[in-house]
């Protein structure tokens, strides 16, 4: 794991925003471009080519959804590169899992809005053939706003082309997803995995 301080390329982290089993995601300032940004790199465990290659695809993927609520990307490294990352957007606020916690259950009409923009990142996903795969608060985050917030979905490191015609982030044949929020074709039903699974 990098140290906060530490400086690779123009970025210096600032701050660890979240870890998971392969993959960190840190608060990074762009001295080049005066502004924070989100760095995700993998741990050590996912250093193997395979992943490197999923990993750095989801990003050149996402790259091509330019939606105001989806996570924009700015940079992909190449996957020969000393360490391999990308950067994002970086959304200042926490995430939708981290609201209900704190809150419990949300007024309606506080959900709809939240709902709608979700809604909206994600059909214009599958207009564009992706099936994000692991809708989950955790991947909702949400900027604070006047009137509410502002929805950006992140994380389609599991994403699946719908023609499987592009490059496949995931191996063929993967049990993947979070149980919790597994839809039954994911977890194994026989059914193909389509648009329906997002919508689960």
């Amino acid at each position: 794991m990098v140290k906060v301080g530490e400086k690779i390329g123009p970025y210096e982290i600032h701050q660890l925003l979240g870890q998971g089993g392969m993959a960190a995601v840190y608060k990074v300032w762009n001295s080049d471009l005066h502004r924070y940004e989100a760095l995700k790199m993998p741990l050590a465990a996912g250093q193997d080519a395979d992943f490197i290659q999923r990993f750095l695809g989801e990003a050149r993927t996402v790259a091509g959804l330019q939606h105001p609520h989806i996570a924009a990307i700015y940079t992909v490294s190449g996957a020969q590169s000393p360490q391999p990352s990308f950067t994002m957007e970086m959304v200042e606020g926490g995430d939708l899992g981290e609201l209900i916690h704190a809150r419990g259950r949300l007024p309606l009409d506080e959900v709809l809005p939240i709902i709608r923009q979700i809604a909206a990142a994600v059909d214009f996903a599958h207009n564009h053939g992706l099936i994000h795969r692991d809708i989950k608060p955790a991947n909702i985050l949400l900027k604070p706003e006047t009137n509410g917030f502002t929805v950006k979905v992140v994380d389609f490191g599991i994403s699946k082309s719908m023609d499987d015609s592009g490059t496949r982030l995931t191996k063929t044949g993967m049990f993947i997803g979070t149980p919790e929020y597994m839809s039954p074709e994911q977890a194994g039903s026989g059914d193909a995995v389509d648009h329906h699974t997002d919508q689960y």
